[in-house]
């Protein structure tokens, strides 16, 4: 399993063009992007690197 990010769930909606930032914290499973990181808005990103791992 590469270290790279296959696929985002972004809560609160799908946004392009968003990309991790400096701004992160290990929450749940995933990663938290503070708000001061995109506009306005606290967006939660979870990898599926565990689930890219059970299904190959």
């Amino acid at each position: 399993v590469s270290d790279s990010i296959s696929v985002l769930y972004i809560q609160g909606g799908i946004r392009q063009g968003l990309f991790l930032g400096t701004h992160m914290e290990s929450e749940r499973g995933g990663l938290e992007i503070h708000r001061e990181q995109f506009c306005s808005q606290r967006l939660t990103i979870y990898k599926e690197l565990e689930e890219a791992a059970g299904d190959s």
